[in-house]
């Protein structure tokens, strides 16, 4: 493929002949992929926390969310809001406030005439990424983990986990 060459903007990569990749031995070979692996879940873990606290600073749509944020230096405080997060996501009025932040608006005919049914909204609105993520500790996708006992999240040396 990146022979082909990768256009994504005003970047582009492409790799002409074999590949550094090919005259790696098969032990160099895996410990190449332990080490993309490992990168790509910290990167994952990193950016779910990244979304996450996005989240949290717009939940309650503060006048400035980069100064209430900034003002916030207890990791306690950040570890019981998280705490209760999806408990809130499940009602009603966190659904509205998660589609205020991630969606743009909690009302399912502002985007388009004739908007989304109310079958397609709540799909949206399910298929989120913090709520996924919420529910699946921090791996997204379709099919999320069942809740866990108690279904809260917790927070552990600053990853959010479930």
């Amino acid at each position: 493929m990146l022979e082909e060459g990768v256009e994504v903007g005003v970047f582009n990569l492409n790799v002409s002949g074999g590949s550094e990749a090919d005259s790696l031995n098969e032990y160099q070979r895996n410990d190449q992929h332990a080490f993309v692996t490992l990168e790509t879940e910290v990167l994952l873990h990193h950016v779910s926390e990244t979304l996450l606290r996005l989240y949290l600073a717009h939940e309650h749509a503060p006048p400035c969310p980069w100064i209430s944020t900034s003002r916030e230096r207890r990791p306690r405080r950040v570890k019981n809001k998280v705490s209760g997060l999806l408990d809130r996501l499940q009602t009603s009025e966190g659904e509205d406030k998660l589609a205020r932040v991630l969606i743009g608006s909690d009302d399912r005919t502002f985007f388009d005439d004739p908007g989304f049914s109310a079958e397609e909204w709540k799909e949206l609105v399910d298929s989120t990424w913090t709520r996924g993520a919420a529910r699946t500790d921090g791996h997204p996708g379709p099919d999320p983990a069942p809740r866990p006992p108690g279904g809260a999240l917790s927070v552990d040396g600053g990853m959010a986990q479930v």
